[in-house]
């Protein structure tokens, strides 16, 4: 089968091998052709964990909520990044094949969203786990494992759309300083997940600070459950959403969604 693939001069296009069997291939499409990819989110995730561990670990405060969250931060901060915000961009001509196939926008942002959720998730639990092992303290660790998965598509859902919105072709930094026309909309580029980081994550937060304020499901301590299963739950809708407002744009701004797709850098 990788003999065929390597010799067929056609595009790599997303395969119809059902849920599972599209994931598998993604990541072996990602190992095998998307190195570069690879490398950079190995890159942010060491970043984010010496980060991290650094700003919130804390061994005389074992039972704090900002521990339990080690997981999380590290798994935002990945995220927050180009990595996320420019998934189609970044396999741009592998979408473009599959698109002029006649596959669907959010069919392609679900695989690679559920991907990159495959190598985050597990990620940020082991970390979870293991900050629990140090300061050996088990209570809050259901409350991790839900807020590390929710934080995770909810920043997916937020990717997608920035990904329709703003899609460009990562070229070599040499390549790009000779194409100064490309330097205004690529600064924007790597700027909007900053942006969205401090801006638009806490308008999305907004329905759970409003839980939390109002004490829905009653103190927090004795129902950090409830608490954390909201948090899944908007994480998923808002995941679910940001799929349905990508499938949007890129039907109703086709052409100039598929332009900025093309485009060489």
């Amino acid at each position: 089968m990788r003999a065929a693939r390597a010799k067929d001069p056609r595009p790599a296009t997303e395969p119809r091998l059902g849920l599972v069997g599209d994931i598998v291939d993604e990541l072996r499409w990602t190992a095998t052709s998307r190195k570069g990819w690879l490398i950079g989110l190995s890159l942010n995730f060491a970043v984010a964990v010496v980060y991290v561990g650094f700003t919130h670990y804390d061994p005389h405060r074992p039972g704090d909520i900002r521990i339990a969250h080690v997981g999380t931060a590290v798994a935002i901060w990945v995220l927050s990044n180009t990595l996320n915000t420019n998934q189609l961009g970044a396999d741009s001509d592998r979408a473009l094949a599959s698109l002029r196939r006649g596959d669907t926008v959010p069919r392609i942002l679900a695989i690679k969203n559920l991907s990159l959720a495959v190598f985050l998730v597990p990620l940020a639990l082991v970390i979870s786990v293991v900050v629990r092992i140090l300061v050996d303290r088990w209570r809050l660790l259901p409350h991790a494992a839900m807020a590390d998965i929710g934080a995770v598509f909810l920043w997916l859902g937020l990717g997608s759309v920035i990904s329709v919105l703003l899609p460009y072709r990562p070229i070599a930094l040499r390549e790009r300083w000779k194409a100064r026309r490309t330097w205004l909309r690529w600064g924007i580029c790597l700027a909007v997940p900053d942006l969205s980081y401090f801006v638009v994550m806490p308008v999305l937060h907004l329905p759970y600070i409003a839980v939390l304020g109002l004490k829905v499901f009653g103190p927090y301590e004795p129902h950090f459950l409830a608490y954390s299963f909201f948090y899944l739950a908007m994480g998923l809708a808002y995941w679910a959403l940001g799929l349905w407002l990508a499938s949007l744009y890129a039907r109703r701004r086709s052409s100039r969604f598929t332009a900025n797709l093309a485009r060489r850098s």
